[in-house]
Order: C-alpha cells, then sequence, then structure tokens
C-alpha cells in the first residue's frame, strides 16, 4: 500500500500572539477537507517561543476555542489534553495527520513571541494510491 496526495501551501507571517485562521483552499479558490496539516517556520529570528496549531472543522469539532499558545497547552499531567500541536519557534514541525472521520476546513495557529515569524502551512488530502495504475506509468531510462 502507498499513499499519496496533492500539497497546498500557504505562507502567514505573526507578529503577535493573537491566534489566526488560515483556510485550506485549492488554487481555484475551493474549500478543502484536509485530513493532513505541516505547519514550519521558515524565517524569522526568535529568540525562544513555542507556536501552536489546531485544527478545526464542521464534522468533528476539533480544536474550536479560542485558544492560544501560551494558554492553550494543560501543564498539569492530570489536566485533560487539547487537540492539535505545539513546537518551537526557532525549528519547529508540527504534523497533524487525521484519521477518518475527522477532517479540517481550516487550522488556528498561534505564537508566544511578538517576534515576526513566517509559516509554511502544507496541506491536503492523504489517501491510497492505485499500484496497479502506478505500474502503468513509464518510469524513464
Amino acid at each position: 500500500m502507498r499513499e499519496g496526495f496533492r500539497p497546498y501551501t500557504k505562507l502567514i507571517t505573526l507578529d503577535s500572539t493573537t491566534r489566526s485562521s488560515v483556510a485550506f483552499r485549492d488554487t481555484g479558490n475551493n474549500n478543502i477537507k484536509c485530513n493532513y496539516i505541516k505547519v514550519e517556520p521558515v524565517s524569522g529570528s526568535p529568540t525562544d517561543g513555542l507556536f501552536y496549531v489546531t485544527p478545526t472543522g464542521p464534522s468533528t469539532e476539533l480544536g474550536a476555542s479560542n485558544t492560544l499558545a501560551a494558554t492553550a497547552l494543560p501543564v498539569d499531567a492530570a489536566l485533560s489534553g487539547n487537540c492539535g500541536g505545539v513546537a518551537s519557534c526557532v525549528n519547529g514541525t508540527v504534523v497533524l495527520s487525521l484519521i477518518s472521520p475527522d477532517f479540517s476546513t481550516s487550522c488556528f495557529i498561534s505564537q508566544t513571541t511578538t517576534t515576526p515569524i513566517v509559516y509554511a502551512i502544507t496541506y491536503g488530502v492523504v489517501q491510497e494510491s492505485n499500484s496497479l495504475k502506478d505500474s502503468r506509468e513509464d518510469r524513464g531510462n
């Protein structure tokens, strides 16, 4: 079994701790219901800080609260967790691979620093590919 997807990418600059919403759209500006989300900082010069990513979606209500990176994460092991991921603003990556029936049409991103940071958001629908059809393609010499 092999998986594949058509990736879409957006860039967003955050310069405050205010939560931002990123809609998942294709090149025709149509909404996409995604099961794969990857967010990583690609420029900026933060000295420290965290960023927090949480998926949203009408079918799951995943992470649909107004959470911010500075306050969203439980600091006590006895508390329940939040749906999403957290990473370093310096070199971290958050990858969310949702399982059926969960999907997301957008995500929320927030950070604990006010330093301007550009984030790359890669998203799409991962699905199984047809290995029989793949074997008919010319592989070159």
